[in-house]
């Protein structure tokens, strides 16, 4: 597949049509040691650092989508690091065309994010899932993220697969998501040499078009990189949006 460089157009890009979007959003929690060292394991879900960041994004989240709350998944916050990087984490890129959520699994995560938070989440018509990618190396990065306009897939590429990340019994270790069939008229973007005072923000879920597919996302080595490119390390988190 052909993956366009989205920087020059980035301003057309929104979250309701295409699927992403790029925004500015300064974090000193992510470029702290703390975050990348507490998430250097499997067991990183319970921590401060953790839910500070996911408090600092959700409320950054809450202010550009208009919803009335916004909820971190305690599940979904990793730090992700290239094969290339000497001190990995545990979680390397993600290399495989995918999309995190179908409908039941949007729901199971959701009544957990909300149990995870403490208090009650006052009726809703619409609730969406926004996941949150942003870089911590700096730039050119080795390998990067590239995204799908949503609108260019028709459900019927999508296909349901069993996901197992963790012991078997624990809430939320095993859930569906969704591959991609290969199509020749879908529309791969990426923004390159992004910095850590950036986001990506794509939708990975909205109640109003649950089979909707925005936004598939995989890694992907970056060749434009060069030879100078420097093993990227990356922050996902994934919120989800309450509206009125």
């Amino acid at each position: 597949m052909t993956i366009y460089d989205a920087r020059p157009v980035r301003d057309r890009f929104s979250l309701d049509r295409e699927g992403f979007a790029l925004v500015e959003q300064d974090s000193s929690i992510a470029v702290s040691p703390e975050i990348r060292a507490v998430n250097s394991t499997h067991e990183m879900e319970n921590n401060p650092v953790n839910g500070a960041y996911h408090r600092q994004v959700a409320e950054f989240l809450r202010q550009l989508t208009g919803a009335r709350d916004v909820v971190g998944q305690r599940s979904g916050l990793l730090v992700r690091t290239s094969t290339a990087v000497r001190n990995r984490t545990w979680a390397g890129p993600a290399g495989f065309v995918h999309l995190d959520y179908v409908p039941e699994t949007a729901r199971m995560f959701r009544e957990i994010s909300i149990a995870g938070e403490g208090r009650a989440i006052a009726p809703y018509r619409r609730f969406a899932v926004y996941q949150t990618w942003r870089v911590i190396s700096q730039p050119p990065q080795d390998n990067t993220l590239a995204v799908c306009d949503g609108r260019s897939v028709p459900p019927d590429d999508a296909v349901v697969f069993d996901a197992v990340v963790g012991p078997p019994g624990k809430p939320g270790s095993e859930f569906q998501a969704r591959m991609c069939r290969y199509g020749p008229d879908h529309k791969w973007f990426y923004f390159p040499n992004m910095h850590p005072r950036e986001l990506l923000v794509f939708k990975g879920y909205d109640s109003e078009t649950p089979n909707a597919v925005n936004a598939m996302h995989t890694a992907f080595e970056d060749p434009s990189a060069g030879a100078q490119a420097i093993p990227r390390e990356s922050i996902e988190a994934r919120f989800f949006a309450f509206f009125e």
